[in-house]
């Protein structure tokens, strides 16, 4: 049976260390998917972010699952990502995209 992507994220916070990279996947691609393929190389699986700075998140493998420092970084962007859709201004939502400080 597939493993809803909030189902996975709630293990996430819970055991970031216990991951399997198949669900980290999942959850990068239904969050971060919007904003281009992954670029695979070698092992790692890099999803471009919409904000400037280190814009990307890498993912590889650690035997059968994710690595934990790595689905830690996932879970902060996809919190950022979440701020930043529930700003009720886009002209605040530009600003957090953009790292400008708004006026």
């Amino acid at each position: 049976m597939a493993r809803d992507v909030e189902t996975i994220l709630g293990d996430m916070r819970a055991n970031p260390g216990g991951i399997k990279f198949s669900d980290a996947c999942k959850v990068a691609d239904h969050f971060f998917g919007a904003f281009g393929k992954p670029r695979i190389a070698g092992s790692h699986h890099i999803y471009k972010m919409p904000w400037p700075g280190d814009p990307r998140i890498n993912l590889q493998k650690d035997g059968p699952k994710a690595k934990r420092y790595q689905v830690v970084q996932m879970l902060e962007a996809v919190e950022k990502l979440k701020t930043i859709a529930a700003a009720p201004d886009t002209e605040a939502a530009k600003a957090k995209l953009s790292g400008k400080k708004e006026r």
